[in-house]
């Protein structure tokens, strides 16, 4: 899921529309001021999330801490332009009345935070980290390790309405290191005596784990297919997203399909 990145102002200063989309360099003297003790002007404004340009709901911050959130998560997005990745975590509500937000008809999320993850930060920290891996990863550069958080950030793209969107949302942006490394070693890694895999991230399923019980707990499963002999492996997680806050209940593991 991705927070806007333009703040587009209408007319009317008490029923102003903000919509975060493409951010420009302009904007970042209105998101300062924002950001500088003025949120009492914040809660004159209607904050809209954008998803993939799509806008799919209006944000309303369960208490005071929320603006400030909202203003660093523009400060973000205009400073440093498609660079973040941000979730909102909170509670969908019912559909926005029409004068609420100029006659804008999206529902309601109550969040408690913004996630916001800087890319390039992720993958510095993910490149040293793998350095310092026991057994370390042999083959696996730089490049593999943007290339798996560009391809697992894409499928977390998505309104977060089913357990299915917030498992992968979870997996996208939570400090789960472990997820990113073994994706990028699944494609580019060097096992020990032998050649260098040349595979790709070919398949993402979410399945309701047999573990279920009086929990809600999903297994998110990844296909990688080998580009010259086109032999599927698969590996899978284990999320429980019965509450607000999902968690890993098994780490990366190998999985095999049940008949």
């Amino acid at each position: 899921m991705e927070v806007a990145q333009e703040i587009q102002r209408l007319d009317n200063p008490l029923a102003n529309t903000v919509v975060l989309r493409k951010a420009e360099p302009r904007l970042l003297a209105v998101s300062n001021r924002l950001a500088d003790g003025h949120f009492y002007l914040m809660r004159q404004l209607c904050w809209v999330l954008t998803i993939n340009a799509v806008e799919t709901y209006i944000l309303q911050p369960r208490d005071s801490a929320g603006f400030e959130m909202i203003a660093d998560a523009v400060q973000n997005s205009v400073a440093s332009p498609n660079q973040y990745l941000d979730v909102v975590v909170g509670v969908r509500g019912p559909m926005a009345p029409p004068q609420m937000c100029r006659g804008l008809r999206l529902p309601i999320v109550m969040f408690d935070q913004i996630i916001s993850f800087n890319r390039e930060q992720n993958i510095d920290l993910l490149v040293f980290l793998g350095q310092g891996r026991v057994p370390p990863l042999v083959g696996v550069t730089r490049a593999h390790i943007e290339e798996a958080l560009n391809r697992t950030t894409q499928v977390a793209r998505n309104t977060g309405a089913s357990d299915r969107h917030r498992a992968l949302n979870y997996l996208a942006v939570n400090n789960y290191p472990e997820f990113y490394l073994n994706a990028a070693d699944e494609c580019h890694g060097t096992p020990p005596g032998l050649p260098q895999r040349d595979a790709f991230l070919s398949g993402v399923e979410v399945r309701r784990s047999r573990q279920s019980g009086a929990r809600r707990i999903v297994d998110v499963i990844f296909a990688f297919t080998d580009n010259n002999t086109s032999v599927v492996r698969k590996f899978f997680v284990r999320v429980d997203v019965t509450e607000r806050f999902p968690f890993l209940v098994t780490p990366w593991s190998p999985y095999y399909d049940h008949s």
